[in-house]
């Protein structure tokens, strides 16, 4: 777990996970090594971490829910929030409390986070074949241009279809359905390649931006983390492997007769890469 915190961004959860069991640990090798009063206040911290980065993801509107209410609304037991206002405002709880606070954390997110995303790889496989994502998708972009054309008549049917999207959002469908089909040509990157950015044109078209720009804003709205690792995996696209095919066919007048764009991975061609 601590070496894919250290590759980068994780979901929360996992960087909980990993707080609990460094601490537990460390308590039950290296417990003697701290006064009882340290040992409450760590155990303290990381509850509070715990409870604090679980409701926060939830709070969404115009209008603040209470802790208690969004806890209960993810199936977080009361007592978690309980434990977290003593050890904000009041008196430390005692070691016991704090301890068996741990634990029950760690057990927890393993049945509402662990057990949920650690799929068998024939789900796996199964969610990488949902239609109902490609479909939505493609709905989403037949009832927006509709709206462009209809010079911005009614975003209902639009709407709709990024609140559906919205209601099938996790982790998997974000890095394996959502994201893949959004990179892909005819996603983002249009397929033809008139409608793509050049070495002599690099902007990209104002009807792209309108089309993308309610998706990707309504996506991250429902899932704080979607435009963040949108983003990554875009850089990973442009990895620096790609800086030569693109240089070596957009600045040799000669080497576009010698390298077909897209002859094989078409997000590799350079009209792909430049509107990407």
């Amino acid at each position: 777990v601590q070496t894919w915190i250290n590759r980068g961004e994780i979901p929360p959860s996992v960087e909980m996970t990993a707080a609990f069991i460094e601490l537990i640990i460390r308590d039950e090798q290296f417990g003697h090594h701290h006064s009882h009063k340290e040992l409450r206040l760590m155990y303290a911290m990381a509850i509070v971490r715990f409870v604090n980065g679980l409701v926060d993801r939830e709070q969404k509107g115009k209008f603040a829910k209470s802790i208690q209410v969004l806890a209960r609304s993810m199936g977080l037991p009361t007592w978690f929030v309980d434990l977290r206002h003593a050890s904000t405002h009041e008196r430390l709880p005692s070691l016991i409390v704090l301890r068996d606070g741990a634990m029950q954390a760690v057990a927890w997110l393993h049945d509402h986070y662990w057990v949920r995303n650690l799929k068998s790889t024939e789900q796996k496989q199964m969610l990488q074949h949902n239609p109902e994502i490609k479909v939505k998708l493609n709905q989403y972009k037949d009832c927006r241009k509709t709206f462009i054309k209809e010079k911005y008549n009614d975003p209902t049917p639009y709407v709709t279809c990024i609140q559906s999207l919205v209601e099938l959002m996790n982790d998997d469908v974000i890095h394996q359905e959502i994201i893949p089909l959004l990179l892909g040509v005819g996603g983002l990157v249009p397929t033809s390649k008139k409608k793509r950015a050049s070495a002599e044109h690099m902007q990209i078209s104002k009807g792209l931006i309108e089309l993308w720009t309610p998706l990707i804003q309504g996506l991250d709205d429902g899932f704080p983390d979607f435009g963040q690792q949108l983003v990554s995996c875009m850089i990973d696209k442009l990895d620096a492997k790609d800086d030569f095919e693109i240089n070596q066919v957009l600045l040799n007048p000669y080497a576009a007769f010698a390298t077909k764009d897209g002859a094989e991975d078409v997000t590799k061609a350079p009209s792909y890469l430049l509107t990407l």
